[in-house]
């Protein structure tokens, strides 16, 4: 009789596991089984490893940081040499310069002065926003480099040349000729109208977040120039204006697919590593000033993981993140065969930038190893259930996703997504922008172009 009864207990023991284990494998069932998920994609220029895994670590970016310690993630080899445009490029379409046709800044010769600003007709190759389009996926782009003049979508694109406009233009000193001949920026096109109400301008940025950025208690006195100060709280706007705009569209305007990207953390690099490393400056510096600002540099990256944070409370459910930067930041000595002394251009870049995803299917804890910009396109594909171009020179992610996921949406390929009237004429000229000479001598200041 008491074997019989540890014999029942032993079935009812195993019956009850299994039951288990078919309750897990039913639980996690609709992340994979049903619709691919939303995927939002947060760039972030310039944003260091090192520096980024310090700051988690002092409790400075508890967003980032959760993001990446419930998530997959690691090092994002940039492609050198460290061109933004070229970079940004590169992710929206899996394809290195030598196929997308753009090298730099300016149309044409990379360091090339009489050439136009580079803009989308300079790109040769379909973007993501145009493949998930065509795929029948709804998009929003918001701010992504070299999107000017903007495409046709399913959903929305706000160019960054726009968003750039949002910030160095106000009602005040913009008429309505160049309120117009900025429309071009935006799909659809009436859009614009919405957009401009988005801006966040210089008096958005109060005493209190620019006090919050310095170490000095009192930034308005002789002790600290003012011409810093506007500087900061100008790149501060610009990051604001996209929070601002990210935030009105992913909540009236919901789509399969949303990208949006912060220029800010780059800009305060270049212009304040000198104060937080003085000594790797070629020149003398007021003590009062890298008292000030020896800390904007930190303080900023948390201000970008607040801003972050915002964007992540506007996810609907089912949502895939992927956070990345383009490159990291080397200051004026750590550059390799760099001596110092010079505050501007890309050689204060560096090979190491930040890839993280986390969401449904994606292996909390997992290390991506050798990740590049090449990457983010035929991963976002694959999350996406979509085929991967066989032209493109990147791969998916498959370390950092859950193979039970590929159950469900098996890794496809396709030959290639572009057709003949996708490649850009070689006689098209860049269409110009009523703010044109003013990017170009934002450039010049931190060195991108001569």
């Amino acid at each position: 009789m008491r074997s019989r009864v540890v014999i029942l207990i032993v079935i009812v023991g195993v019956g009850a596991a299994l039951w288990g284990v078919r309750q897990a494998r039913i639980s996690r069932k609709p992340a994979y089984s049903e619709d691919p998920p939303r995927i939002l994609i947060i760039g972030v220029d310039g944003i260091d490893w090192d520096r980024l895994d310090a700051r988690i670590t002092d409790g400075a970016m508890p967003n980032i940081g959760r993001l990446r310690d419930s998530g997959a993630s690691g090092v994002h080899h940039s492609i050198y040499p460290y061109y933004s445009p070229v970079i940004w490029t590169s992710m929206a379409t899996g394809k290195g310069e030598d196929k997308h046709g753009v090298h730099g800044f300016k149309a044409g010769l990379r360091a090339s002065s009489s050439d136009g600003l580079v803009d989308s007709n300079d790109r040769k190759v379909k973007a993501f926003w145009q493949i998930l389009s065509e795929a029948g996926r709804t998009v929003g782009v918001i701010n992504w480099l070299v999107t000017w003049p903007a495409e046709e979508v399913s959903g929305y694109l706000i160019s960054s040349r726009a968003c750039m406009f949002l910030h160095m233009k106000t009602s005040m000193d913009s008429g309505q000729p160049e309120m117009e001949a900025m429309r071009p920026g935006v799909y659809p096109p009436e859009l614009w109208d919405t957009v401009l109400t988005f801006r966040r301008g210089r008096e958005a940025v109060g005493d209190d977040r620019i006090a919050g950025l310095l170490a000095s208690p009192d930034y308005s006195d002789e002790r600290l120039t003012t011409a810093a100060v506007e500087q900061l709280a100008r790149i501060y706007a610009d990051d604001l204006t996209v929070q601002n705009i990210a935030r009105n569209m992913m909540q009236n305007a919901p789509t399969d697919v949303t990208a949006v990207y912060f220029r800010g953390s780059d800009i305060i690099s270049h212009f304040f590593w000198k104060y937080m490393e003085p000594e790797s400056w070629g020149q003398e510096l007021e003590e009062k000033d890298v008292y000030a600002l020896g800390q904007v540099i930190d303080r900023y990256y948390a201000s970008v993981d607040s801003i972050v944070g915002t964007v992540l409370d506007l996810r609907g459910p089912n949502t895939v993140v992927v956070f990345c930067s383009d490159h990291g930041f080397a200051g004026h000595s750590g550059y390799p065969g760099f001596e110092g002394g010079v505050a501007r251009g890309i050689q204060m870049h560096r090979e190491e930038g930040v890839i993280i995803l986390n969401g449904p299917g994606i292996v909390a804890g997992a290390e991506i190893e050798g990740a590049s910009p090449l990457d983010l396109t035929p991963t976002v594909l694959a999350l996406s259930g979509l085929p991967v171009a066989e032209d493109m020179d990147g791969r998916v992610l498959t370390e950092a996703i859950d193979p039970v996921f590929f159950e469900y949406h098996p890794l496809s390929t396709i030959g290639t997504y572009e057709s003949a009237s996708a490649s850009a004429d070689e006689g098209e000229e860049t269409l110009s922008s009523p703010i044109d000479d003013k990017v170009v001598e934002q450039l010049r200041a931190i060195g991108y172009i001569n």
